[in-house]
């Protein structure tokens, strides 16, 4: 669907700029917290430059909102010039995919500001690697574990995780897939249903050969 945003200023009022307000992204990835597709100081220039050039704006309002069939809306007015957007604890911000604009308002008898920055938050895709192992020929067969990236904090796989190796033992030297599977994403409409699965390798060296293991965050026996 098509949304237009309407801007009415008073007569003889003059357009300032917030040079000092710079994108940092259009597009983000959900890990449950508020996202903020800008940065910078809140000071009105009569210039688009940071020259010395400031037009004396009191307050700003920042405001999220919803496109489409996305559902939120974020206010936060009075915003004292000169702050900076990251030092605003009170800023009202999205953290559920969809898709959002931002403004930034503010006007005077002599000038007006509004500025918009449209982005998205996608949903997150997790990823189960399997963690590299090493071992000497003839050693017990190791623990096989994995890593799990993509979960914001506080979320945890459905399910459980298997590892299969096409080693069955330690005998033969050599380089061996480890391969994951099972679990599934949380029960949550912030991921992509599908797990993205990496193998690892599992080397068994000959004796007098060298070699080290991976780090892990969970394991399958």
């Amino acid at each position: 669907s098509l949304t237009i945003t309407v801007n009415v200023t008073n007569a003889g009022q003059t357009r300032a700029y917030l040079a000092a307000i710079t994108p940092v992204g259009t597009s983000f990835t959900y890990d449950g917290t508020g996202k903020l597709p800008v940065s910078g100081t809140l000071t009105a220039y009569a210039e688009d430059s940071t020259s010395s050039n400031v037009v004396e704006i009191d307050t700003f309002t920042v405001m999220v909102e919803g496109l489409n069939d996305t559902t939120f809306h974020g206010e936060t007015p009075d915003i004292p010039s000169g702050t900076n957007l990251a030092d605003c604890d009170n800023l009202e911000l999205p953290e559920e995919p969809g898709t959002y604009v931002l403004t930034i308002s503010a006007s005077t008898d002599t000038h007006y500001i509004y500025k918009s920055q449209v982005f998205t938050i996608d949903k997150a895709t997790v990823t189960i690697k399997a963690d590299d192992k090493s071992v000497y020929v003839g050693d017990d067969m190791p623990e096989l574990t994995y890593t799990v990236s993509g979960l914001a904090s506080g979320d945890s796989l459905r399910g459980t995780v298997s590892l299969s190796c096409e080693a069955t033992d330690t005998n033969t030297a050599g380089t061996y897939t480890i391969t994951p599977s099972g679990a599934a994403v949380p029960d949550t409409n912030h991921y992509n249903s599908e797990i993205v699965y990496q193998p690892g390798t599992l080397t068994i060296l000959s004796r007098g050969g060298g070699g080290g293991g991976g780090s892990s965050s969970g394991g399958s026996s």
